[in-house]
């Protein structure tokens, strides 16, 4: 049921549709394989509940709706409003409305009029409603537009009139409508937006008891849409001080919340004094500053507002506590949300692996977790007197009655530091939770980069972390395993993010095992929460069929935060944590960055060896500061150069200078991709570029001669019987060769045609053999022409009708383009597109042919 999330990226753009075709999504199979039994099980739904299923089938609908190449022209003309009607089932689906959110998230729900919409939110169908809500505002992301806005303001009842009556909506359409809010206003930094977000931050969700496990979802979209709205903010605030935005939040946080840092410690503590905070926050629990639902929703509001800033305010305010009891007093998934938002704000400071992770973990929490290490729980026979310890008061009786000697209670109370308590659990729990938070950092600061060492170094931290587990002794505690898992997949997730779309067998082969391992396992709470961890991180590996790959822009960067929220649903049907429709916004962060070189002769794919020259922004992305690059100047700004073999994927556009074809086989190209606007079209549009491929020195040398020499001479003569030769030697088909040599052996006497030898001449500079086959039929008719009675010149005359007619369709063969011919720069490369890029082809018989 978790198959649909990365099937979508697998088939990412891969289906183009004719004129008025429908779509048709595949059904979810829920038959399985037992060992030992041949034929499939199907999966009883006795008493299991309504609609488990219906997020399995959301997801089907939309990686249907992606599988949609919207490129393709004719492709992009057929989806229209009516024929997005023409989807419509009689009754709502959970497929079809998934359809709808995927096509939303292409822009294509502008077809629909505002009457369509209204009438498909009329049906009163919950994953509808949501698909529409989060649809329309995508395909109008950033606009503010007046007539979306409404429909949206509808479902949020902070935008209600006061005297208005009371709307009983499902709380998963009004978080949609939230971040759709959000999506509709992003970086406008609108104030009356992120007003109303803050305060249904605060209040959590609706008070009815049916919706108390849904809080936690409901006030983390009122934070997303927040961050939204103020995507950016920290770098441009525009007018909104007023408001205190970044004080409300904190206060959602708690004041230990704040950090060990004194600077940010002094600057809250100003603003505190400057106004006394009004808020109507719902506090969830016993003490302050410890429940989920708001915290959480702040975490992320300040991640996106202060996005790549490198604050040091900021990252004091979310930093990690220095403090032991701190850190063991917070609940270990905000914890991670925390080590996750300082990796994401200190997003320039991160250059690897070990060093952000050392950076990451609070240095007390290290030391606690080394000494415990230390000590060996696992192999050393002298805590296993501690065995039945449960309490405090049972460890110190022990230690009282301990007798001196070598018994192995008093070996525990000699090795037993006053430190090391029973807390021995959570304080492994919370070295998990800060590790996951890191790890998806990381994979997140390198996303798309392909770099092989930190993809490596992120697929490897799970056996540490493994060994780690049965050192300290808690692989008996549930939420340390619990929250090892959750690092573990987070780990894995970062790593294929790295090495999207690059279909890393090593990756792959490390996610087969753990999906076998967590299939063939004994059933645990997570279980579901992998199996989705690991279909994302496969769909990731092969995004778009190796096709695409992950920008990392603020706003694809923001997409990747909201689809990859790091607390995945242990059940098909959970809303707990995070809207599950919200999972398909990774494909805000796809781009097509695959580079593909073809032979503009043969229309054949070919490997060529390729540079990138990165500009200064490309090698602080690409090359952390601590590790060693090799740079050149050009009036004073830095360049690096990447070298790679085709096909590959290439960096970021954006931090991209220009591209060289390099190669001993073929010309060389350059393409300058920052100051020649049609270069960097070309690649974003198709990522395809045709070369030409280098004539031989020994055909170079024939073509000379033959030039050089006169054409009634007998040295003419022989530089064309030469150079037939050596084409006849090389020919690729026996009937080709056969055609040369008996022209070779035929050519005595009386010289060569001018028409012939410059069609020949063409011909051989191309390397383009089969065209020599019309130049030898022309040959033979005009030697015979002037000798030859009248019957067998019209016969001649219908042989030189034919031999044209050859040529025009060589010539004009799909993807020749004809006699639109241009001529490149580089002096023999193609043209670099699909339409007027063949310069060979059939040149020789048009010469002729006019010529004639």
């Amino acid at each position: 049921m978790a198959k649909p999330l990365g099937r979508a990226m697998l088939h990412l753009h891969s289906r183009t549709l004719t004129d008025a075709e429908l779509i048709q999504v595949p059904p979810v199979s829920l038959c399985g394989l037992v060992h030992g039994h041949a034929a499939p099980l199907k999966l009883e739904r006795k008493g299991l509940p309504r609609n488990f299923d219906r997020w399995a089938l959301f997801h089907n609908g939309v990686a249907a709706a992606l599988s949609i190449n919207v490129r393709d022209p004719v492709t992009a003309r057929t989806l229209t409003g009516a024929w997005i009607s023409q989807h419509r089932p009689d009754a709502p689906t959970h497929e079809h409305a998934g359809f709808l959110l995927g096509l939303g998230l292409q822009g294509h729900l502008r077809a629909l009029t505002a009457s369509k919409v209204i009438n498909y939110l009329s049906a009163n169908h919950e994953t509808t409603a949501i698909a529409l809500v989060l649809g329309t505002a995508a395909s109008h992301a950033g606009e503010m537009d007046n007539r979306i806005s409404k429909v949206l303001s509808i479902h949020i009842p902070s935008l209600h009139p006061p005297s208005s009556l009371e709307l009983d909506m499902p709380p998963g359409v009004q978080a949609a409508a939230l971040v759709g809010m959000g999506l509709l206003y992003r970086r406008t930094h609108h104030r009356l937006m992120s007003e109303t977000m803050l305060k249904e931050i605060a209040r959590g969700s609706t008070e009815s008891a049916s919706a108390h496990f849904e809080r936690e979802s409901f006030a983390l979209a009122g934070g997303i849409g927040l961050g939204l709205v103020l995507l950016g903010y920290g770098r441009h605030p525009h007018g909104l001080e007023d408001l205190q935005i970044e004080r409300r939040l904190l206060h959602f946080l708690g004041d230990t919340t704040v950090g060990s840092s004194s600077v940010a410690r002094e600057r809250l503590e100003s603003r505190q004094r400057q106004r006394k905070l009004e808020s109507s926050v719902v506090m969830h629990g016993p003490v302050r500053g410890l429940s989920g639902a708001p915290a959480a929703a702040a975490v992320y509001a300040l991640m996106l507002m202060y996005l790549k800033t490198n604050d040091r305010v900021v990252r004091g305010w979310i930093s990690l506590p220095a403090e032991m009891e701190a850190i063991r007093a917070m609940r270990p998934d905000l914890l991670l949300l925390r080590s996750l938002a300082s990796a994401v704000v200190g997003w320039p400071s991160v250059s690897g692996v070990a060093s952000a992770m050392s950076h990451a973990i609070p240095r007390a929490l290290s030391a606690e977790v080394q000494e415990l290490t230390r000590c060996g729980m696992l192999h050393d026979s002298r805590w296993r007197a501690l065995d039945h310890v449960s309490t405090l008061e049972d460890l110190r009786s022990l230690v009282d009655h301990a007798v001196v000697g070598d018994s192995p209670a008093a070996a525990a109370a000699a090795f037993l530091p006053d430190k090391v308590q029973l807390t021995h659990a959570a304080t492994v729990q919370s070295y998990f939770a800060i590790a996951g938070g890191a790890a998806l950092g990381i994979g997140l600061r390198f996303a798309g980069t392909q770099n092989e060492g930190v993809a490596r170094d992120l697929s490897e931290c799970p056996r540490g972390w493994k060994k780690l587990l049965r050192s300290t002794r808690a692989e008996r505690n549930a939420g340390a395993q619990y929250y090892f898992r959750t690092a573990r997949n987070l780990s894995f997730l970062a790593a294929c993010m790295v090495r999207a779309g690059s279909g890393d067998l090593n990756l792959l082969r490390r996610l087969r095992a753990l999906q076998l391992s967590t299939a063939m396992g004994r059933r645990l709470p997570d279980s579901f929460a992998t199996h989705t961890c690991i279909a994302m991180a496969t769909g990731l590996l092969f995004l778009g069929g190796g096709r695409y790959t992950i920008g990392t822009s603020d706003d694809q960067v923001a997409a990747l935060l909201i689809a990859c929220y790091p607390l995945f649903s242990g059940h098909p049907d959970s809303e707990t944590y995070h809207l599950p429709a919200l999972r398909n916004f990774w494909i805000h962060a796809a781009e097509q960055r695959c580079l593909q070189v073809f032979d503009i002769d043969t229309l054949k794919p070919c490997s060529v060896s390729v540079v990138v020259h990165l500009n200064s922004d490309g090698i602080e992305h690409h090359f952390p500061h601590d590790e060693e690059i090799s740079q050149e100047g050009e009036e004073g700004e830095e360049r690096s150069k990447v070298c790679l073999t085709t096909p590959c994927t290439v960096p970021e556009f954006r931090f991209i200078e220009a591209i060289e074809l390099e190669s001993t086989t073929y010309c060389y190209r350059r393409l300058d991709i920052a100051s020649n606007p049609h270069h960097k079209a070309l690649l974003v549009d198709s990522g395809v570029i045709y070369v030409k491929k280098r004539t031989s020195a020994s055909m170079n040398s024939l073509v000379r001669s033959l030039r050089e020499s006169r054409v009634s001479s007998s040295g003419g003569k022989r530089a064309i019987v030469s150079a037939l030769g050596y084409g006849a030697a090389h020919a690729s088909g026996s009937m080709l060769a056969g055609t040369l040599h008996q022209f070779v052996l035929a050519s005595e006497g009386g010289g060569v045609h001018p028409v012939v030898r410059s069609a020949i001449e063409r011909c051989l500079a191309r390397e383009q053999l089969e065209m020599v086959v019309l130049c030898v039929g022309l040959d033979r008719v005009m030697r015979r022409w002037e000798s030859a009675p009248l019957c067998e010149a019209l016969a001649m005359v219908e042989d030189v009708r034919f031999l044209s007619a050859i040529a025009r369709v060589r010539s004009q063969r799909p993807g020749s383009g004809g006699n639109k011919r241009r001529k490149s720069k580089d002096g023999g490369a193609g043209a670099g597109g699909r339409g007027g890029r063949r310069e060979g082809g059939g040149d020789g018989a048009e010469a002729t042919r006019e010529e004639g």
